[in-house]
C-alpha cells in the first residue's frame, strides 16, 4: 500500500482588489412634483374614445460585476428600456403596467449556485430601476407594478434566513406603510404614486372585465406552448410575462349564447438576449424583446392588443421607426452620478 497525502493551500492576492460595495438602502431621490393636469389627465381631455395601456415586460434589472475592475455589466437592455420610454411619451397611455421581474435579484436566491460576480449588485439595480420609473412617471400615466417571482426572491430570502425582519416597519412610519425589507419600500413606490400588486403569484390587474394582466406562472419549453397551456382552462383573456418569449394565441369556445374568443399574450422581455448575459439554466435562450400596447373599453368591453417587437434597439410604432438614443448610457450614468 502506498500512503496518500493531502495538500492544502491558502492563496492571498499580492495586489488586492479595491471594491466599495454599497449598503442596501431605500431610494430617496428628489422627484419633480408633476402638475395636477399631468398627474391625472381627465377623460374629457383625451382625443380618443378608448383607454390605452402600455405593457412593459420583464426587464431583469441587475448586473454582473467584473471582480478585477468593479465595472457593472447590466442584464437589462437600456436600449429596450429607452424605446419603451419614448413610446410612453408618444402614445400617452392612461396606464403603464410593469409585468414583474423588473429586478433580477440574483444574489437573493438559493435556487441556483450564486457566482461572486452577482454579490452586492442589488443597490445599483434598485437605483437604476428607480430612475426608469421616474422617467415613466413624467408621462402622467397611472403606473401599476405587478410582483414577479424574482421580486419574490427578496421576501423568500427574508422568510428563510431572517424571519425576524419579516414585515418590520419603521416606528415613525404610518401603519399602512410598506415593510422595510420589501420591494415597494426599497424602490420608494409610494412616493412615486406607483401601485404595487403582490404577492407573487397572486398579483394581478384587470384592464377590463375580459382582460387580466399578471406576471404568469406557466413556462413551457416549446414555442407557443406556454400560451396554449394558459388557454386550456381560460375563462378570460390573459397578458403575461415570465417566459421572455413573444407569443400570441387565441381560442374560440361556443357556449349557448354565441361564440366567444380568448387571447393569451406573452409580451416577451426587455432584458438582454445575447448569449450568457442574464443568469438562466441555459446560455443561449429562445427569448424575444418586445412590449405591448392595449386599447380597451371599460367594463365588459372590447380590447385590442398591438404587439411591438424590438430588434437591435429599434421598434416600429404608429407607422414610425423608434430608435434608442445612442447616448442613453451617458445620460443614465450622469443622472445616477456613476463614473
Amino acid at each position: 500500500h502506498r500512503p496518500l497525502f493531502q495538500v492544502k493551500a491558502w492563496l492571498i492576492r499580492r495586489i488586492p482588489i479595491k471594491q466599495e460595495f454599497p449598503v442596501l438602502k431605500p431610494v430617496r431621490a428628489k422627484v419633480r412634483k408633476l402638475p395636477a393636469a399631468v398627474r391625472k389627465r381627465p377623460a374629457a381631455a383625451r382625443k380618443r374614445a378608448l383607454n390605452k395601456a402600455l405593457i412593459i415586460p420583464d426587464s431583469q434589472n441587475g448586473y454582473r460585476r467584473d471582480l478585477n475592475t468593479g465595472k457593472l455589466d447590466p442584464f437589462h437592455d437600456r436600449r429596450a428600456w429607452d424605446i419603451c420610454l419614448q413610446v410612453a411619451h408618444t402614445a400617452k397611455p392612461d396606464i403603464i403596467i410593469l409585468l414583474g421581474d423588473m429586478l433580477d435579484l440574483p444574489d437573493w436566491t438559493d435556487k441556483f449556485l450564486k457566482s461572486p460576480e452577482f454579490y452586492f449588485t442589488t443597490q445599483p439595480a434598485i437605483n437604476e430601476l428607480y430612475w426608469w420609473i421616474t422617467q415613466l412617471r413624467e408621462t402622467g400615466a397611472q403606473i401599476i407594478y405587478i410582483e414577479g417571482n424574482h421580486e419574490f426572491r427578496l421576501t423568500r430570502a427574508v422568510m428563510t434566513n431572517l424571519i425576524s425582519a419579516y414585515n418590520v416597519k419603521p416606528a415613525n412610519a404610518p401603519e399602512n406603510s410598506d415593510p422595510t425589507m420589501s420591494i415597494p419600500h426599497l424602490l420608494g413606490l409610494s412616493e412615486l404614486g406607483v401601485e404595487y400588486h403582490g404577492s407573487y403569484p397572486n398579483g394581478e390587474y384587470w384592464l377590463n372585465d375580459n382582460l387580466r394582466c399578471s406576471h404568469g406562472t406557466i413556462a413551457r419549453t416549446g414555442n407557443a406552448d406556454s400560451v396554449k397551456a394558459i388557454l386550456r382552462d381560460a375563462r378570460n383573456s390573459e397578458i403575461v410575462g415570465h417566459i421572455h418569449r413573444h407569443e400570441y394565441a387565441v381560442k374560440t369556445v361556443h357556449p349557448r349564447k354565441g361564440a366567444k374568443s380568448y387571447v393569451a399574450y406573452s409580451v416577451g422581455t426587455i432584458a438582454r438576449i445575447d448569449a450568457g448575459t442574464v443568469p438562466a439554466t441555459k446560455s443561449k435562450n429562445d427569448w424575444q424583446q418586445a412590449f405591448g400596447i392595449v386599447d380597451y373599453e371599460d367594463g365588459n368591453g372590447l380590447f385590442n392588443i398591438t404587439p411591438h417587437s424590438i430588434s437591435d434597439g429599434m421598434t416600429v410604432h404608429d407607422g414610425n421607426v423608434v430608435t434608442s438614443r445612442k447616448d442613453i448610457d451617458k445620460i443614465l450614468n450622469e443622472a445616477m452620478n456613476w463614473a
